[in-house]
């Protein structure tokens, strides 16, 4: 139902969902392209321009979703589809969550541990500010080519909401990255 409000090029188009009492369904748009994911699997570096092309673009459909209401909670590689033309758009709102709804409860976990933000991890309120986290981590990979917080869920957890990772500028020394350090740091 989430997913359903949304109209952005963005972000994958939910059409018709249902439930037939033996079947639970979502019918949702096409998109032909790769996960993000995908390519960091594949060891894919991408450029700065290209980057940064992903994130204002992200970072738009999470405005567009935020706007309305919603916030993803599951921001990651994964569920972020780089089309053939280059056009970025935002995948999997199942954990998403409507402002105004009381359907989630406080103190459930939910998403993916290297991408979660603090609060998702205590259990305590998620807004929208719990996607600009993830937005962050996901930017770190692509400039860094690592993973922010690795470990065990537990040891990921912990350096979460304790640590702050490398800067990029450490991990990827003379390429520039420390433009990107406080932006990072602040996500």
């Amino acid at each position: 139902r989430a997913a359903g409000r949304l109209s952005h090029p963005g972000i994958v188009a939910v059409h018709d969902y249902g439930d037939t009492g033996e079947v639970t369904y979502i019918a949702m748009e096409f998109v032909q392209g790769m996960s993000l994911r995908d390519y960091f699997n594949r060891g894919t570096r991408f450029q700065e321009r290209d980057i940064v092309s992903i994130m204002a673009q992200l970072l738009e459909a999470l405005q567009h979703a935020h706007e309305q209401g919603v916030w993803h909670r599951d921001i990651k590689p994964a569920n972020l589809i780089v089309m053939n033309s280059g056009r970025v758009k935002i995948a999997d709102f199942g954990i998403a969550k409507v402002e105004t709804s009381q359907l989630t409860q406080t103190g459930l976990v939910m998403g993916s541990p290297g991408y979660m933000a603090p609060e998702q991890f205590t259990g305590g309120e998620v807004d929208w500010r719990a996607d600009l986290f993830s937005a962050g981590v996901v930017m770190y990979e692509l400039l860094t080519g690592a993973r922010a917080f690795t470990g065990t869920t537990a040891q990921v957890a912990y350096r979460i909401c304790h640590d702050n990772p490398p800067a990029p500028s450490a991990v990827e020394p003379g390429r520039g990255w420390e433009r990107y350090d406080a932006v990072l740091l602040r996500a």
